[in-house]
């Protein structure tokens, strides 16, 4: 069951990941590169980034269709796959983008 709760985000990550939810893309973990550091939690990134679940048999389709909503939407960041064979978990990252990133409509 999906528990998401637009308050749980970062608020300069808000924009983004509704955004990246709204194109279907299951957001499991985000973080504004600043906020999770300073409070001393361990594994923190220190760059903004959001991650996607995603099927690892479409981990390459899921990354295209990601990259061209990226670049409709006008922003830039990294875009990476990460795959787990011990557990088949693939993960989908996107890098370097915060709600400000996005071009005024």
């Amino acid at each position: 069951m999906d528990t998401f709760s637009i308050n749980d985000i970062q608020p300069k990550l808000r924009k983004t990941v509704t955004w990246l939810r709204g194109l279907g893309f299951k957001t499991c973990d985000s973080g504004d590169g600043v906020t999770n550091v300073e409070a001393g939690m361990e594994g923190a990134l220190e760059i903004p980034h959001v991650a996607m679940a995603v099927d690892p048999d479409k981990m390459k389709e899921e990354s295209h269709r990601l990259y061209f909503a990226c670049q409709r939407a006008g922003i830039e960041g990294k875009i990476e796959v990460l795959y787990d064979p011990a557990d088949g978990v693939a993960i989908l990252m996107l890098y370097d983008v915060l709600d400000d990133c996005f071009p005024p409509v």
